[in-house]
């Protein structure tokens, strides 16, 4: 008797055909500041292929991917599940945003100046505190947070005009100072580097559209990066 052995060619994916809808899980300073490049990057090489973006976090992003609502999502996450895969994006450090009108620094805030003005946070559970807070309490200091958002889109219009201080990520402070004409700084203390992550469902590992988008969306992110702090 003979036994045949038969081998099985993964899926074929041809990119420049394709016309499937790709889910994107970002939380909104991802999407302010990595859409628009991966968005280039997919229509370039993918021209028919459909793209959306869907608001996650780490309250949603183990749901959100075992469901399918996303293929992959992009934030800093908590504890994933067993059955999910992620990988480091990369590294960000924390800073201020604010109005430099309205804060006698220009260039910089003190740590007096900061724990003196009026705060404002994203908060996607609806507390007002999180990690800074908890770094300022080991120092015996506090801050006042007195609005809390979900977006980091509406910081901006919050602190334009006012004496409030904003605490976000560096790559999006950057980016919200740049376009309406606020100032960034770093925090006046250290606090550790954030590290956002691409994470995705372990059944799509070898998946050639995911994995294609995973490679996708590293390169844009790495070249956004550059591009922002040249």
């Amino acid at each position: 008797m003979h036994i045949h052995a038969f081998t099985f060619a993964p899926p074929s994916f041809d990119p420049a055909k394709a016309s499937v809808t790709l889910r994107i899980g970002m939380s909104d300073d991802n999407e302010i500041v990595f859409l628009p490049t991966i968005i280039r990057a997919l229509q370039k090489r993918a021209p028919h292929i459909r793209v959306i973006a869907r608001p996650v976090s780490h309250l949603n992003i183990c749901t959100a991917l075992d469901s399918g609502d996303v293929d992959v999502g992009m934030s800093v996450f908590g504890e994933l599940s067993n059955w999910h895969a992620s990988e480091v994006l990369h590294e960000q450090g924390y800073g201020c945003l604010y109005d430099r009108h309205h804060h006698q620094e220009s260039k910089r805030l003190t740590l007096k100046r900061y724990l003196q003005s009026q705060q404002v946070i994203v908060t996607f559970d609806g507390a007002l505190e999180g990690k800074i807070d908890r770094i300022l309490a080991a120092q015996k200091v506090q801050r006042e947070v007195q609005i809390g958002t979900t977006r980091f889109a509406t910081l901006p219009h919050l602190v334009k005009g006012s004496n409030l201080v904003a605490s976000l990520p560096e790559l999006i402070g950057r980016v919200l100072a740049k376009n309406h004409g606020l100032a960034f700084c770093a925090l006046p203390f250290d606090v550790p580097p954030g590290l956002p992550r691409l994470a995705w469902h372990k059944r799509n590992d070898a998946d050639p559209i995911n994995q294609w988008l995973r490679k996708i969306i590293i390169e844009a992110v790495q070249k956004e990066i550059k591009q922002i702090l040249s």
